[in-house]
């Protein structure tokens, strides 16, 4: 019956083997789930990177371990280092061009704790 239902309802818990913050959240209470389903996207603050979207004519000075600067909001400056190189330009949808998508984690200071989509800019 619906009052047993509600009883296991809310003895039921959620685990997740990630440590981190909840970010985006792709449920909401109420919502049917299946399993394995993603619920929550789990935040590590300790994987931060900043993918930047480099015009494809640049790319070639962008090599992985390379260091650059990276400026956040409020010209917060600090260092990062190229980790990954996407294999493929897209267009960018701005301009007639295309970019690269170049992954980048935090190198030195500690980077400033900014949202999720932030734009931030890199230059080497």
């Amino acid at each position: 019956d619906r009052k047993s239902l509600e009883d296991v309802e809310s003895v039921s818990t959620i685990t997740s083997s990630a440590i981190g913050r909840a970010g985006v959240f792709f449920k909401r209470a109420g919502d049917y789930v299946v399993v394995g389903e993603p619920i929550v996207e789990v935040l590590d603050d300790s994987q931060r990177f900043v993918v930047l979207d480099v015009p494809s004519e640049r790319i070639a000075d962008f090599t992985i371990g390379r260091e650059l600067a990276v400026t956040f909001p409020g010209g917060v400056n600090r260092r990062g280092r190229v980790v990954r190189v996407a294999p493929q330009a897209v267009r960018d949808l701005k301009d007639s061009g295309a970019v690269v998508r170049v992954h980048v984690e935090q190198a030195g200071v500690v980077w400033p704790s900014i949202p999720i989509g932030t734009r931030v800019s890199g230059s080497l």
